[in-house]
């Protein structure tokens, strides 16, 4: 199944970074009622992600939030940014994770989200939830 899945996006990720892209499959549970703010990944070669998550998921109890254009922001700065003083205090992450202003993928079993995997994203309010993915 995941592999039908992940064949079937292959060629759009490849379009969208332009430039050939070497995916692997990723299954799992996120246990965890949030994320702060992160990228998926730390190297400068394009890579795109793929997901799909298998409730819905709205602004309140978990969705996917991305900051628009800061896949092209310099890391350094995001990081002091978004970390700064909040950095390992899970209550201060909350809070500032639902303070930053972001734009809320809200999505239904079946919707794929497709997005760099430079571009910083979050997620707060949820709940354990499960997730398919690619990268």
């Amino acid at each position: 199944m995941s592999l039908a899945l992940l064949q079937r996006y292959v060629s759009l990720v490849e379009h969208l970074a332009g430039v050939p892209m070497l995916p692997a499959v990723t299954q799992y549970a996120l246990f965890f009622d949030m994320a702060g703010w992160h990228t998926d990944t730390g190297h400068a070669v394009p890579s795109a992600k793929v997901v799909a998550y298998l409730e819905p998921l709205d602004g309140l109890n978990g969705a996917l939030r991305v900051l628009p254009g800061s896949h092209r922001f310099d890391e350094r700065v995001l990081t002091d940014l978004l970390h700064g003083p909040a950095f390992g205090d899970e209550a201060r992450v909350r809070e500032a994770t639902w303070q930053i202003p972001a734009h809320v993928i809200t999505s239904r079993p079946g919707d794929v989200i497709v997005f760099d995997e430079h571009r910083w994203h979050a997620s707060v309010g949820g709940r354990n939830r499960l997730q398919w993915s690619t990268c």
